[in-house]
């Protein structure tokens, strides 16, 4: 077993004010509770780390390593901010369904929405939307039958454009004839 001593990090340490624990609520049996289920299963993995930690490292290990773990989990993920984006209205007004045409194809000025929506275009093309959520999943299969139901030239130069090798073409034809 790997074993952190305080010295090795004590000079971090050092540095970080001792602040009380404090309850900012009453503490009942079922918070007690679940505070040491808490407390068990974090011990328990991180035993099964292989690592002993000296008592005043153990939660500031803690929250690190589970600060890296959400950090990686976000990054599997586009950002949700355009997930309640207005799809229905943009395939249904032909005019602003082609200016963002125009805009993915740098043939029109882009709004900040199409910016955004066109840097991410490629990779979501060549993962079949990997890194999408759900909802943004959905979107792009509604924007992309718009596109090719009623714009099917500019759909081929958006196909040559990000994807100039036709390499991903199957899988994102399958991608947004699923559900």
């Amino acid at each position: 077993m790997l074993t952190i001593s305080e010295e090795i990090c004590s000079q971090n340490i050092r540095s970080l004010p001792e602040v009380p624990p404090r309850r900012l609520c009453p503490v009942d049996e079922e918070t007690r509770s679940a505070e040491q289920i808490f407390q068990r299963i974090r011990k328990s993995y991180i035993q099964s780390l292989g690592i002993e930690l000296s008592k005043p490292i153990k939660m500031k290990a803690f929250l690190v390593l589970a600060c890296l773990v959400l950090s990686v989990y976000a990054a599997d993920k586009y950002n949700a901010k355009y997930d309640n984006f207005d799809v229905e209205t943009l395939v249904t007004n032909d005019r602003l369904l082609k200016s963002y045409i125009n805009c993915f194809l740098d043939k029109g000025r882009c709004t900040a929405e199409g910016t955004d929506f066109k840097k991410t275009l490629p990779e979501a093309v060549e993962t079949t939307c990997a890194k999408c959520t759900e909802k943004q999943k959905v979107n792009i299969r509604k924007v992309i039958k718009a596109i090719q139901q009623k714009h099917p030239k500019q759909w081929e130069e958006l196909v040559k454009k990000n994807d100039p090798t036709g390499k991903h073409r199957a899988n994102f034809d399958k991608f947004i004839q699923g559900s």
